[in-house]
């Protein structure tokens, strides 16, 4: 069992709740309804949970008695990377740190030029060298 609310002019779904539990305050401008059916339920929740639009249709007493279901198909699962795949991107990634390791080294090694360079300065203008 499914328990919807719907826009009551467009039909658009708002909100579901397997289990049919309550909602709590609906808006003037819009219902709600029970989705009996257990296959038709699940459809619904899925599309819903998962981005789809839905248009529920109801009689004249609000009873549901259809829905346009834009179905959400689930994606395929990834498949499994082959051991020289996983070798590359682990490679990939030992050379990614080399590749830091090397910048940082080289940032540390201008820094102590300046450094040099800057002692030198004010050993000259001392009058030291």
């Amino acid at each position: 069992m499914l328990l919807i609310e719907y826009e009551i002019s467009t039909g658009k779904l708002l909100s579901a709740s397997m289990g049919g539990v309550e909602f709590i305050e609906l808006p003037e401008t819009s219902a709600s309804c029970i989705v009996e059916d257990a296959e038709t339920a699940k459809v619904i929740w899925y599309s819903h949970v998962n981005g789809g639009s839905v248009i529920v249709f109801v009689d004249v007493v609000g009873k549901f008695l259809s829905a346009d279901i834009d179905v959400v198909t689930p994606p395929l699962p990834e498949v499994p990377k082959t051991p020289d795949q996983l070798r590359i991107e682990q490679l990939e990634a030992e050379n990614a740190m080399m590749a830091l390791e090397v910048a940082n080294t080289n940032i540390r090694l201008d820094q102590s030029e300046q450094a040099q360079a800057d002692l030198m300065l004010t050993l000259v203008l001392e009058g030291v060298l």
